[in-house]
């Protein structure tokens, strides 16, 4: 994906999808402009939701990504908030299900180039935690966590359906 951002534009509050890791480079800024992050670690998540979704008159949550929370609101927080400032040719790496939002600051503009990966373990974190979560809510999933576990389980299959064939041929060839 690609973000543009001026001064006061932001992302909400947010898990990335489906418990992926997320990766964020800015590459372009004017001169002064940076991207604020507010995140919190994965020990943290359910207190992150809690807090969100207090300070959001239980209308609004970290699942639904539609509150950007105040910084001062923020610093209250029992629990640590760690904030970064971005600038241009810095790489954030997200760990799989950190809450974390980000308002772009500075006269001009700035464009960051972000993706997101998963793992065996986000997935599987995905399919017992976040789906379920996603349903009650009825957000879609848009990620097809389901499709990607089937791909990675039949790519293991093959291989190990070959390695068991090279070792059955290579047994033939030696009697």
């Amino acid at each position: 994906m690609i973000y543009v951002g001026c001064e006061g534009t932001h992302t909400s509050g947010h898990f990335d999808i489906c418990a992926s890791h997320g990766h964020n480079l800015m590459v372009y800024g004017n001169d002064g402009c940076a991207a604020l992050w507010m995140m919190v670690s994965r020990g943290h998540a359910n207190d992150a939701r809690k807090l969100w979704h207090r300070n959001g008159g239980g209308v609004f949550s970290l699942d639904q990504d539609n509150l950007t929370m105040p910084s001062h609101l923020l610093a209250m927080a029992e629990f640590p908030i760690f904030a970064f400032e971005q600038h241009l040719g810095d790489l954030i790496l997200i760990p799989s299900e950190c809450a974390h939002q980000v308002i772009n600051v500075g006269k001009g503009y700035t464009i960051k180039c972000a993706w997101n990966t998963t793992t065996t373990e986000s997935l599987m974190h995905c399919l017992e935690s976040i789906l379920p979560v996603n349903r009650r809510i009825l957000k879609p999933e848009i990620f097809r966590a389901k499709t990607q576990l089937a791909a990675v389980m039949n790519g293991a299959i093959k291989s190990l359906e070959s390695k068991l064939w090279e070792r059955s041929l290579l047994r033939s060839m030696q009697i």
